[in-house]
């Protein structure tokens, strides 16, 4: 009897516990306070007024069970298939003959190339699905052991078939499967023509070609110094590399390393350190070479500094103050006060509770500082070797951004209609003009002119950007854009002409407003942040090449605030707390890096050049910290964390608090400056160090920030050219 009872109650107790465990799986498959029935491939969605809406799934489980639609493609499971019917409003149906595993590629299409790039990408897949680093044989082993279903040490066509199936979801991959069927692979490889691939087989058939890069940060180093250049090879096997200086072979000695990664280290350059260096890599299937030129550089005896350079120039409530990096001092103090040489006008236009309210400033030549008066509608000129301000140049609108083009010698002016306003946000629509002031850099009396419509049709511009010139010294852009977040699109504006000269239309692309953009300018690629609905509530970012006129991606992950690297090669995305990495390699190719998350609301970037890619400070709105990461080829990761004060900042209006970081362009220039979050001070980090140089108190609301450095460029003014980047029709 006991028995009996104690049997009924653990059949109670396991009903129970499973009924419980199914009421909690139910109640996972509902979106919470959601009670409406959804048909398959939608989801329930409460709605700002708390309405009810199924929607297209956002997302579908990571579920492996391939299914074939009557569409012809093939899907990673049953509720990818519904979701895509969702989202494209068709029917679509199950396919049980499974007539899109059947489809026989046109051979006569699957060249070579294509075949060797299908399965590289499916090694490459393989390789982060496994989620660790091994060697090319390695990954190629386990591949052959896990389709080797049945263990005889061979793949069969019907494996080799599997093993593509598995990979057919990636839209790459896909494409590329389209036109070269498993039959390609098999016939190719099959070296003893027995329909099955050994071991040895199955290896060789990932053999490719050598693929070289040298990367390389300085071709023009200073003597004396150290210098590493690293060969980036791909290739099965892998390649013997071999370095080349002049064509003559290279060994290590007490100067020279060279390393079977691809390194090579010359220490303690000279002059004879000067030629073409190539790295040679070669295996079965090839040879592949890339040269880049060295030309060392003797230190040069510079000339004495401009009195005023080598400063920071702060524009604050106050003034402007002149900090000294070095000694992190005030070294002069431009009063509110103060009155332009020779006129009583006072350099401020009291406003909104300040006695000065600055837009932007740019330093023209190292002998003028160009600063917008904002309220004041106002150009103001700051003689720095006379650490006065000598003219006013008045504007029609509210002038807040300025843009200074060395090769035609003009200050560009992006001025709003809209006094109020102070900090125009991607969320604030504005009618913005653009003006231009020419001969800048001369002693003359200046004016500026609106830039020209070809239509007669006025533009609004919402903002103003061009291609970064930091580094290229002897090319300058002779384009630049304007976006608005009305506009489906971007304008070109010829800054030669000095008229709006194009239209990009990106509404094709679910453009429905531009919200900012970087350039590449030498790959000539544009990194354009668009909103992506009518609504205005979702964003992403658009790559296009400015060249063909082409898109090159449609990123809706990577949106936010743009910046680019001095020499174009990373894009850094700030989105709220998100670091987004763009890599562009020398063929053009653009890789997306590890997305880095911080606790921090990100404002600004500065970037200083480090070993074969660049140290990356990143400024925060809501906290006293900046970021400090390195970006190389190879990824992006976090250095440390820089405190910058001793009492948390009083402002709370994140949205519209901006926390500007400024270096200099020279290859010597080691300082930054940042007013952080506004504690009346400026920071002043020391990139070499990697550190925190000191503060500067007693600044109160520093708005922008110059640089004037000693000019290395002034020599190259000959030399300057014009490069036109835009579009070919």
């Amino acid at each position: 009897m006991s028995y009996r009872i104690l049997i009924t109650a653990f059949v109670f107790l396991l009903l129970t516990v499973y009924g419980d465990a199914k009421k909690k799986r139910a109640n996972l498959t509902k979106a919470p306070n959601c009670q409406q029935i959804c048909p398959t491939g939608q989801e329930c969605q409460v709605q700002p007024d708390n309405t009810e809406r199924c929607v297209c799934v956002s997302q579908c489980k990571k579920r492996h069970k391939p299914v074939c639609g009557k569409d012809g493609i093939l899907y990673v499971n049953h509720c990818e298939l519904h979701r895509s019917a969702c989202l494209t409003g068709k029917k679509i149906g199950i396919d049980w003959e499974k007539s899109c595993l059947k489809k026989k590629a046109k051979i006569k299409d699957c060249q070579k190339e294509k075949l060797s790039a299908t399965k590289r990408l499916i090694l490459e897949t393989f390789e982060k699905e496994i989620h660790r680093e091994v060697t090319t044989k390695i990954l190629i082993d386990e591949l052959f052991f896990r389709y080797d279903k049945d263990n005889d040490h061979s793949i069969s066509g019907d494996e080799l078939k599997s093993l593509v199936t598995d990979y057919i979801m990636y839209s790459n991959i896909k494409e590329l499967l389209k036109i070269c069927h498993t039959t390609q692979w098999l016939n190719s490889a099959d070296k003893d023509v027995d329909g099955f691939l050994s071991e040895y087989e199955f290896s060789w058939s990932f053999g490719s070609a050598p693929e070289v890069t040298i990367v390389n940060n300085d071709e023009k180093p200073m003597s004396g110094s150290d210098l590493t250049l690293r060969c980036q090879v791909r290739g099965y096997p892998v390649p013997v590399i071999t370095w080349r200086k002049d064509d003559v072979k290279m060994n290590s000695n007490n100067r020279v390393l060279t390393k079977e990664d691809g390194e090579l280290f010359l220490k303690g350059l000279a002059q004879i350190d000067n030629g073409v260096y190539s790295c040679e890599a070669s295996n079965d299937f090839g040879t592949d070479r890339e040269q880049v030129k060295i030309s060392v550089r003797e230190p040069i005896t510079e000339a004495p500094a401009i009195p005023g350079s080598r400063m920071f120039y702060v524009f604050a409530k106050d003034g402007v103050h002149v900090i000294d990096p070095k000694t992190v001092s005030t070294v002069t103090r431009i009063s509110a006060d103060d009155v332009i040489n020779g006129t009583s006008s006072p350099i401020c236009t009291r406003a909104r509770e300040r006695s000065c309210n600055w837009g932007g400033a740019v330093s023209v030549n190292e002998q003028y500082i160009y600063a917008a008066d904002f309220p004041g509608r106002r150009i103001l000129v700051l003689d720095i070797a006379a650490q006065r301000f000598v003219q006013e140049v008045p504007t029609d609108d509210f002038p807040y951004k300025l843009k200074y083009f060395r090769s035609l010698d003009t200050v560009w002016i992006l001025s709003w209609g809209n006094s109020s306003l102070d900090v125009l946000t991607e969320d604030e629509d504005d009618i913005g003009t653009l003006s231009v002031i020419n001969e800048a850099g001369k002693v003359t009396v200046h004016s500026s002119i609106k830039a020209q419509m070809i239509d007669g049709i006025p533009r609004p511009a919402h903002d103003f950007f061009e291609a970064e010139n930091c580094e290229l010294i002897n090319e300058e852009s002779k384009y630049a854009y304007v976006t608005h977040v009305m506009d489906p699109g971007i304008h070109e504006v010829d800054l030669v002409t000095k008229q709006y000269s194009k239209f990009y239309n990106l509404s094709d692309y679910q453009c429905y407003g531009t919200i900012g953009l970087v350039v590449s300018q030498p790959f000539k690629y544009a990194f354009v942040q668009c909103y992506t609905n009518e609504e205005r509530d979702a964003k992403g970012q658009i790559v296009m090449d400015l060249d063909e006129r082409q898109i090159k991606a449609i990123n809706s992950i990577n949106f936010g605030t743009p910046f680019v690297s001095p020499d174009g090669r990373f894009v850094i995305t700030l989105n709220f707390n998100v670091v987004s990495t763009l890599y562009i390699d020398p063929a053009g190719q653009i890789y997306l890096f590890n997305e880095i998350e911080s606790r921090l609301l990100l404002s600004h970037v500065a970037f200083r050049a480090r070993d074969a890619g660049y140290d990356v400070y990143v400024t925060s709105k809501d906290q006293s910290a900046i970021i400090v990461l390195h970006v190389d080829p190879r990824g992006i990761k976090i250095l440390k964390f820089i405190s910058t004060a001793d009492k948390p900042s009083a402002v709370r209006d994140w949205i519209r608090t901006e926390s500007p970081i400024v270096t200099g362009c020279e290859a010597d220039a080691c300082y930054l400056a940042t007013p952080a979050t506004r504690e009346d001070a400026v920071v002043i980090l020391n990139g070499e160090k990697r550190e925190m140089q000191g503060r500067v108190e007693g600044i109160k609301e520093a708005r922008t920030i110059v640089w004037v450095g000693h000019d290395q460029r002034q020599n190259d003014k000959e030399g300057l050219v014009l490069v036109d980047n835009r579009s070919k029709l």
